[in-house]
């Protein structure tokens, strides 16, 4: 994969959760599965730290029995710099470090920008003066994580900003969840069998919703947070990036650009028209939290996609912190059809549900004679994906790492999607916040916005 050079991580932010939650795990899963060989791993913060502390701090969040001797090399290969992502003085130190992996064979460089937007730019300009973002018979690539700005206009700046210094190619706008194996099927599953792809529009489509809630509140996030809420945390990427594969025309190509002109020409005709936005009970108490925050952790919208292809068909998002259960899914609402059983029928039509989590897989509710009796009733037909293929499938993440090594960018967000994401959210009116317990189902006014959302909901 890294062809005869290695390859050599620098992560910003390496001492933050999605370091030691997603990154280590991540590139440890890489390396037991031989995707990468020859590599090293340079973790960059402010707070005093080691090489050995950042791998151990991800060891606990690796699933199932660790490879003790892919654990072993990565615990080897990972390194520190502690330093400050503003001052121009500390990536001289930064510098030397990355000529001397260099000149050991580690050519070949990623860097992850595992921290907030702001910094984005101080970050990105920084490694230019210094000299190691040229590709000299090697290659650069640089991540940045979720969100990408605050809004559209900042997005913009920031985008022309990194432009200066590194070509589109070599930018990886990253949304973990479309590494997630369920979301990378979502484009087999309605282009490759012939009962779905024809009626997967408005005339046999009743509504389409998307859910990802959360049963635990913010952790050690709260700064973070605070600054961004459930809108920007997970509508503007994750959901809209969901919504996009669910409903895009059909590529030419199930490859790059081919994928992402069909996202990004969908997400132009996505518009919010209605939003409930919460706020769990104890979130102003939690730290890092302003005390007169109106942060909202909780957000139900409802939306609509003008094209032929969608044109009336109700959408629902739904997303919050500190709700009953953990629950992530896609379920798309078929009409119903004329039932010949007159009083026995199930009033609901068939409708399928891509399952994220918990139990990932796929579950089709259709229509079947009860046993015995002149009636319908409904069926489920469920496909349990650890069930066929196992507990230890690729996760998000390393697969992500793969196609950076590789230099594949279907996984990632090209900038017309990401401007036109935030065109959506940029014109999203709040309007009252709603307090709710932790552990509820959400706000109170939840159930009259379900009610006259016209979409049916499990």
């Amino acid at each position: 994969m890294e062809k005869e050079k290695g390859v050599l991580f620098v992560v910003f932010g390496a001492t933050g959760n999605l370091t030691k939650k997603k990154l280590i795990p991540g590139i440890y899963n890489l390396v037991k599965r031989k995707g990468i060989k020859k590599f090293k791993i340079l973790g960059i913060a402010r707070r005093p730290s080691s090489g050995h502390k950042i791998a151990m701090s991800g060891k606990k969040h690796i699933d199932g029995k660790i490879d003790s001797s892919a654990f072993s090399n990565v615990l080897a290969n990972t390194h520190y710099v502690q330093m400050d992502f503003s001052e121009s003085i500390d990536y001289v130190k930064l510098q030397q470090r990355i000529q001397k992996y260099e000149s050991d064979g580690f050519a070949n460089k990623v860097f992850y920008l595992a921290t907030g937007s702001d910094k984005f730019e101080v970050i990105s300009s920084n490694l230019k003066k210094i000299g190691v973002t040229k590709e000299k018979k090697c290659w650069t690539r640089v991540v940045y994580e979720k969100p990408f700005g605050k809004n559209l206009k900042s997005a913009k700046k920031l985008n022309a900003c990194i432009h200066k210094i590194f070509d589109e190619k070599q930018i990886y706008r990253i949304d973990h969840y479309l590494g997630k194996e369920l979301v990378e099927n979502v484009l087999v599953l309605r282009f490759t069998n012939r009962v779905l792809e024809p009626v997967w529009n408005k005339y046999h489509v009743e509504s389409i919703s998307v859910v990802l809630d959360e049963n635990v509140g913010i952790g050690e996030r709260g700064a973070y947070y605070d600054s961004y809420g459930a809108v920007l945390d997970m509508v503007q990427n994750h959901m809209l990036q969901l919504l996009s594969l669910v409903t895009m025309e059909m590529p030419e190509s199930f490859s790059g650009d081919f994928i992402q002109n069909k996202k990004a020409e969908l997400l132009k005709n996505v518009r919010i028209t209605k939003t409930l936005v919460g706020q769990y009970k104890g979130y102003t108490s939690e730290s890092g939290i302003p005390k007169n925050s109106k942060t909202e952790t909780f957000a139900a919208h409802l939306l609509k996609i003008k094209n032929p292809r969608w044109n009336g068909v109700p959408i629902y998002f739904r997303t919050g912190k500190f709700l009953g259960k953990k629950e992530s899914k896609i379920v798309i609402n078929f009409k119903p059809v004329k039932c010949l059983f007159d009083k026995t029928c199930p009033s609901n039509g068939n409708s399928l549900e891509i399952r994220l989590f918990p139990n990932p897989g796929i579950e089709l509710i259709l229509n079947s004679k009860s046993p015995g009796k002149q009636a319908a009733r409904n069926i489920k037909m469920d496909f349990c994906y650890d069930c066929e293929y196992g507990p230890n499938t690729p996760e998000g993440y390393e697969n992500l790492f793969k196609d950076i090594l590789l230099g594949n960018q279907t996984t990632f967000t090209r900038e017309d999607e990401l401007f036109n994401s935030w065109k959506i959210v940029d014109k999203v009116s709040r309007g009252k916040l709603h307090k709710y317990s932790k552990k509820s189902t959400g706000p109170k006014a939840l159930e009259k916005f379900n009610k006259n959302s016209g979409v049916r909901l499990a």
